[in-house]
């Protein structure tokens, strides 16, 4: 009998497990460079209306929160004892020219007399001082009636700037009184921020000042209003030793009211676009000892460890300087799972 042995197959190799993924694809785009912070909107000018004279307030022809141009009345004084004193000082400013004018034509009668030696020295230098007294008092009632016709106009109490008019505590009838804050005025246009960068980031500002007007935008906590364009108004003469920042200042028009004092917002300058540079979203970059890196697949499906050097972000895309080409396919989620050399195919 014939036997047969050693016919057994041999064994399979082990199937290459393939680890699922998000994949991305490295593009090309321009890069804008943005420094961000934040800061609280103000207005340039909050004005306290105070009553120059005091008196019975006898309209409020404003409405409270409003805005009000520069001039427009906004309180009225009872003028009626105002013109009683313009009156007075009027009808003193006739009596003292009608003095004056006698005084001065009994001092030349007078000095026709002295000429003739009918009076002594002594009796014409006091006709010359009555009429120097007499012109002295026409000069003083001027000045009164001056003051009163200046009185008189401190009872149309008017908008020095315009802005936003705030509550008011008076209302027709009550007494306005020269030390009261009768209301508050606040300029809405230009609204300034002032803000912090640190001061490694001092440099590139002026750097970028150099080559012109920098870009500024305030976005809201309200994601759904749209951000307002501002322009750098002025930085700080020195950078803070304690906390290495320096205050920055900078103005929105605010033309259209969009914005209001108090407003909380996030700072963004734009300092300069880089073109052409190698984009992917930031979700993609990963961090070592070795520094950041991203895993990159192949046509195999295969990944790898690249390291590489990053530039500035802009939202969710980050630039690469160094390290990835355009259309290179690099991994977007699933980095937790796979190794360099591991197979992955894209989950759907």
């Amino acid at each position: 009998m014939v036997s047969f042995s050693g016919c057994k197959k041999p064994p399979k190799a082990p199937e290459e497990v393939a680890f699922p993924i998000k994949m991305t694809q490295a593009i090309t785009s321009d890069v804008p460079v943005i420094l961000n912070s934040f800061g609280t909107l103000s207005p340039p000018n909050t004005i306290n209306i105070k009553a120059q004279v005091s008196g019975e307030i006898i309209g409020v022809p404003f409405k409270e929160g409003a805005f009000v141009h520069k001039d427009d009345l906004l309180l009225a004084i009872d003028p009626s004892p105002f013109l009683a004193d313009l009156q007075k000082a009027q009808a003193g400013v006739l009596q003292a020219v009608a003095e004056a004018a006698y005084a001065k034509e009994s001092y030349e009668s007078y000095k026709q007399l002295r000429e003739q030696d009918f009076i002594s020295v002594i009796d014409l230098a006091n006709y010359l001082k009555t009429s120097q007294v007499a012109d002295a008092s026409v000069l003083s009632n001027l000045a009164s009636l001056q003051n009163s016709k200046i009185d008189l106009g401190y009872t149309q109490i008017t908008a020095p700037i315009s802005g936003v008019i705030g509550f008011i505590g008076y209302q027709e009838g009550n007494i306005a009184n020269t030390t009261d804050t009768l209301v508050s005025l606040v300029q809405v246009q230009p609204l300034y921020v002032t803000f912090s960068l640190s001061e490694q980031d001092l440099w590139t500002l002026r750097e970028s000042q150099k080559a012109g007007p920098v870009a500024i935008s305030g976005s809201f906590l309200n994601k759904e209003r749209p951000p307002i364009e501002g322009s750098l108004f002025a930085l700080d003469n020195s950078v803070d030793t304690k906390t290495g920042t320096i205050l920055i200042k900078a103005s929105f028009p605010n033309e259209n009211l969009e914005a209001w004092p108090g407003e909380f917002v996030k700072i963004n300058l734009l300092l300069k676009t880089l073109p052409s540079m190698v984009v992917i979203d930031k979700a993609a970059l990963q961090y070592g000892q070795q520094g950041p890196f991203i895993y990159v697949v192949d046509q195999t499906m295969h990944v790898s460890i690249r390291t590489v050097t990053v530039g500035p972000t802009n939202g969710n895309i980050v630039a690469i300087l160094n390290g990835l080409k355009p259309e290179e396919n690099v991994v977007l989620d699933g980095q937790l799972n796979i190794y360099p050399g591991a197979k992955v195919y894209v989950a759907t």
